[in-house]
């Protein structure tokens, strides 16, 4: 809470009490600082979302929910007839529930768009633009947010990135250009119209995207008819910016290239406990390149090597095995600050990962959002270290990845060493 303080204009007599997890009540002082509060919501904490409700004293903790955030959104370059209060707060109704319409004195809207504030869903998908029928025909205006949290660009969905999403591309099926750029990408009659070319082509242009190619068949949809009337298009490519084409092989990069230079420690082969008062979070992850799925493993000990805690998660969707890496770093960090532990050090195998972590602050790789997590999560510990460790002392890390399934996709483990750690913790313990 101490990062909202300052946001609410450093209110006197502001209180705050742990409710659980992530949950707080906050006591203000005065009405309006109170409405001050509620009003600027969604306040944000890095890239995550802090949401404010009124208090209902007959409530229970189990009653409180919070499906809804309250943002303002703009509907782009609608007709002037919705831009006034009535007309307005009915089609701001299509993105969410309307508190109010920002309107003048006289009920009108001032600009080229209409702003609204709606609350929406934060469990479903965030819309990038809304369809109204209009003298009979469809028409699709543009949705804004301001202030809006970190989200999937891919599912649409608050609180992931697209590398960690279980949902993959299924926000696009309603919303993909499903053209090509040339006649050249289709075999068959009935040719593209130019017009519908040009215009993918000009989206393509405007943000600066770049083809990446591919390999195989040239096509990639097939009406599946026969003779004449069969036709075959090219309609799925990768196209990608150049700063995501540049980062993105870097990480090929820092994954392929071997190591040089001097170790640290490059032949141990057993796990050496952390300094005295601090806690050690092994980590690990299990990659399979096939299904593009895996889990994460990751294991906490205090400085005499007695097993603290103990995670493994499971991911239907990954990028690839860096990805997973940085999860598990980041699955570990966040059951490191669950437990409330101060001193930290976080051991990995994945040399990669570490020098990204190094470059954190130039780079943007593909998993820059999970080590934006992690430097957040850094904030919570007194000290915190994080380094390369040789494979053979991260065993009990690889093992409990290997835990998680689609059929039990989280398990945990607290005080009690699980069965098959114990044999790995003693073999690889100094």
């Amino acid at each position: 809470m101490g990062a909202m303080r300052p946001a609410w204009g450093n209110p006197r007599g502001l209180r705050a009490r742990t409710v659980s997890d992530n949950r707080f009540i906050v006591d203000f002082v005065t009405i309006g600082d109170m409405e001050r509060g509620l009003d600027g919501t969604p306040w944000l904490v890095g890239r995550h979302a802090v949401l404010l409700q009124r208090l209902v004293k007959a409530q229970k903790p189990s009653d409180v929910r919070f499906d809804d955030m309250h943002i303002w959104v703009c509907l782009i370059d609608i007709p002037f007839e919705w831009m006034n209060d009535k007309k307005g707060k009915k089609v701001a109704g299509l993105e969410g529930t309307v508190d109010k319409v920002d309107v003048d004195e006289y009920g009108e809207a001032v600009g080229n768009f209409l702003r609204a504030r709606v609350a929406i869903p934060v469990e479903k998908p965030l819309k990038r633009f809304i369809t109204v029928e209009r003298r009979k025909i469809d028409e699709v205006y543009d949705v804004q947010y301001e202030k809006l949290p970190f989200f999937c660009f891919s599912c649409g969905v608050m609180g992931h990135s697209e590398i960690e999403c279980l949902a993959p591309n299924d926000r696009d099926q309603q919303g993909d250009f499903n053209e090509i750029v040339s006649q050249e990408e289709q075999m068959g009659r009935n040719e593209r119209e130019e017009w519908q070319m040009q215009g993918f082509r000009e989206a393509v242009e405007t943000c600066g995207f770049l083809d990446l190619g591919f390999m195989g068949l040239p096509y990639s949809w097939d009406n599946k008819q026969d003779g004449v009337n069969n036709v075959k298009v090219r309609l799925d490519r990768g196209l990608a910016d150049e700063r995501w084409a540049r980062d993105t092989a870097n990480d090929l990069v820092l994954s392929t290239k071997k190591p040089t230079g001097h170790q640290a420690h490059p032949k141990r082969s057993h796990w050496v406990p952390p300094p005295s008062n601090s806690i050690k979070i092994n980590s690990d992850a299990a990659f399979d390149a096939n299904t593009f799925s895996g889990s994460t493993g990751y294991v906490i000990r205090d400085d005499k090597g007695l097993f603290i805690a103990a995670g493994a998660k499971w991911y239907g969707a990954l990028g690839n095995a860096l990805s997973a890496e940085a999860l598990a770093c980041r699955d570990g960090l966040i059951l490191a600050h669950h437990l409330q532990v101060t001193n930290v050090h976080l051991e990995t195998d994945c040399e990669a990962l570490i020098e990204l972590w190094k470059t954190r602050e130039k780079n943007r790789a593909a998993i820059w959002p999970v080590l934006n997590d992690m430097q957040e999560l850094m904030g919570y510990f007194s000290s915190f270290t994080f380094c390369h460790v040789n494979r053979k002392a991260n065993l009990a890390a690889h093992v409990t990845a290997k835990q998680a399934s689609p059929s039990q996709p989280l398990c945990s483990w607290f005080v009690q060493a699980p069965a098959f750690v114990n044999p790995v913790s003693s073999m690889t313990l100094l």
